[in-house]
This record gives C-alpha cells, structure tokens and sequence, in this order.
C-alpha cells in the first residue's frame, strides 16, 4: 500500500513539474509575436532575393512600423505578410523609425498595441521575432545590460538607447522588443560585434517612449 502510495506521489509530482514548464514557456510569445512581425524586402521576393529587414503591424488597418534605414530611401517596399507591398507613410531618420501603410488590403490584421509602452529596466527579458540573414521568423531572447545608453551610437552620440545583452543580426532591425506581459520595450536598431568573432557583442534598440512620441504625430487614428 506504501509503495502504491508512493508512486502516486511520484505522478502528481511530475504532472505539477510539467504543468509548471508549460507555464513558463515562451511558446505563447513566439506566437503572438509570429502574426504581428513581418519580414522586408526592397525587391520582389525571388529565391535568390533575401529579405533585409524586419517590422510590425501596429494598427488593425496595417500600418507597418520599422527602422529608415532598412528602407535605404525607397518610399515603396515588399512585405511577407500575403507577398503585398507597403508605402511609406513618414519616417524620422534621426530616431530611425519609419511608418508603412500596406497597399491593397482590407482586412483588418493583429498588431501590437505600442500605447503605453514599458520603460525597459536592468535584466529585464525581452522577447522579439526577426529576419537575421533573411530568416523569416526567427525568435529572439535576450536581456538588458544597460537600460539608458547615451552615445552608444556614434552616428547619434546625443540620443539614448537600450543596450542588450546579445548582437542583432543583419535583417533584424525594425523587429519589436516585448516583455512576458507583452508590452512593446523598444525595437531593434544596430549592434556592436566583437572584431574577433562578430557573431557576440551588443545589441542596441529605441526606446519605447521614443516609439510611442513617432507614432502619436504620424499614426492616423
């Protein structure tokens, strides 16, 4: 009877044990980041042309928020969300940040609320999905080391980013950065890579508050 006893005990133990790794799992993220993030292209895409850049939809009506210099100037681009295209609406090259509109479609799409956004902390956890090396869809897990980082950038040694604990790279700007509770951190802009293997070093994002002050002058309501 003991051992019967014992082997029960055993059951609920491992039921509780696995019951509490689904709720930590970060599968619910990647999913809700996965139908809001899209991948950029400045070509039609064709298997030999690798998506360049990343963004998200913040409004239902498809607007598509990302970094300028992804667009490298063009003011038309190509989107992998159902292989449309979007336009550009307005774009701040000294916060890096650009505003897309998708053209010809009406449907209403999921996006990420940005309105408020979360003033990111030292070692929080930040979640984001991107398109490194033309990657669609690849998830992003990270930390940040350093919350304010003034002239971390020297192309705008007067502006203040977050600066995180691993590299973003190529193809992964314009992706957003969220927390568990899913609330926008910032979004990813550069990194510095460390010379001797350039696959380590510094990841760089915008400041939510910064994301929030565009898209309030720029984002029809």
């Amino acid at each position: 009877m003991k051992a019967i006893n014992l082997i029960f005990i055993i059951i609920l133990t491992l039921e509780s044990c696995h019951k509490s790794d689904d709720t930590n799992s970060t599968s619910p993220l990647a999913a809700y980041l996965q139908a809001r993030v899209i991948s950029i292209s400045l070509e039609p895409k064709t298997p030999g042309n690798a998506w360049i850049g990343s963004g998200f939809f913040v409004s239902r009506d498809g607007h598509i928020l990302t970094t300028a210099h992804v667009l490298q100037g063009q003011k038309k681009v190509y989107v992998s969300y159902k292989n449309l295209t979007a336009t550009l609406i307005e774009k701040d090259v000294a916060i890096d940040l650009a505003l897309l509109k998708l053209e010809n479609d009406s449907d209403e799409v999921p996006f990420l609320d940005v309105f408020p956004g979360k003033e990111a902390d030292y070692g929080d956890t930040v979640y984001s999905m991107g398109t490194p090396f033309g990657e669609e869809e690849s998830f992003f897990i990270s930390h940040v080391s350093k919350p304010n980082v003034l002239g971390g950038d020297p192309t705008e040694p007067n502006r203040t980013y977050i600066q995180l604990d691993r590299i973003f790279f190529p193809g992964f700007s314009g992706a957003p950065l969220i927390n568990a509770k899913r609330e926008l951190v910032g979004v990813a802009r550069y990194q510095i890579a460390l010379s001797e293997t350039k696959h380590s070093g510094l990841g760089y994002a915008i400041q939510a508050e910064a994301v929030e002050n565009f898209l309030k002058t720029h984002l029809e309501k």
